[in-house]
């Protein structure tokens, strides 16, 4: 398999996965007791939060395809 082929493998499975991500799957990650009182802020801003979130998401999705693409054709100068 070639290293386009990955890349472009790599990228698909970003793209499907930033609409795959739920709000309360990251909330599960803190700690209740020590962070009660971001999860209190969350709670009370979930709707903000969720935009915020998924925003963040499709820009770091985006950008990791860009580096993903960026150094795929960079390899594929330099085995030329």
């Amino acid at each position: 398999m070639s290293n386009k082929s990955n890349s472009e493998i790599i990228a698909g499975v970003l793209e499907m996965s930033k609409s795959d991500i739920y709000i309360w799957d990251v909330l599960s990650e803190f700690d209740s007791e020590q962070e009660e009182e971001i999860l209190d802020f969350i709670d009370e801003n979930i709707e903000e939060f969720e935009i915020f979130l998924n925003t963040a998401l499709i820009h770091i999705v985006e950008r990791l395809k860009l580096r993903i693409a960026f150094a795929t054709a960079k390899e594929d100068n330099d085995n030329e």
